[in-house]
């Protein structure tokens, strides 16, 4: 494949994934934050509810959650969850403890995506981040915890001595 083809195939895949997204995700989201959760049920439980929608997720070690449990920055956490599966569909970032659980989504059904998706999380507590994969064999899941947030990056050893 000759170079400028191979440009404009991931830009119709980026295009493609930015459209996706902001059509995908916006019902949902919306859906979370102004629907009212029923009693009993955490925001976090109802989002991922209504993702399954009656379906169970197994947890499977084909989803990889690439974080680190000490944030350094709480205002800009990065996250990525890659699929090691070849029909993935949908990829879901939820976190827990948080007024909005579902912070990120892509559908990767366009051949030309990566089962890839990566995230910047402002996060005001720890949280358990949770990825739920839609494939062709039914959802996936994977979870990873973020233990600790610090409000600033700061270096482990800084001594008073040096200026």
């Amino acid at each position: 494949m000759h170079r400028r083809e191979w440009l404009k195939q991931v830009g119709q895949g980026s295009a493609l994934a930015s459209v996706s997204t902001a059509l995908q995700a916006q019902p949902l989201l919306a859906g979370t934050v102004l629907q009212a959760v029923p009693d009993g049920l955490s925001v976090f439980e109802h989002s991922v509810e209504q993702l399954l929608d009656g379906a169970v997720a197994s947890t499977d070690e084909r989803v990889q959650i690439h974080l680190k449990p000490i944030a350094a920055n709480s205002a800009v956490v990065p996250v990525e969850v890659v699929v090691k599966h070849k029909e993935t569909q949908q990829i879901c970032i939820l976190i827990d403890n948080h007024n909005t659980a579902l912070v990120a989504q892509l559908d990767t059904l366009h051949p030309s995506m990566l089962p890839r998706l990566s995230a910047h999380l402002q996060l005001i507590r720890p949280a358990r981040v949770v990825a739920l994969v839609q494939t062709s064999d039914g959802w996936l899941r994977q979870s990873q915890a973020i233990v600790e947030l610090r409000s600033r990056c700061e270096p482990d050893s800084v001594t008073a001595d040096k200026p």
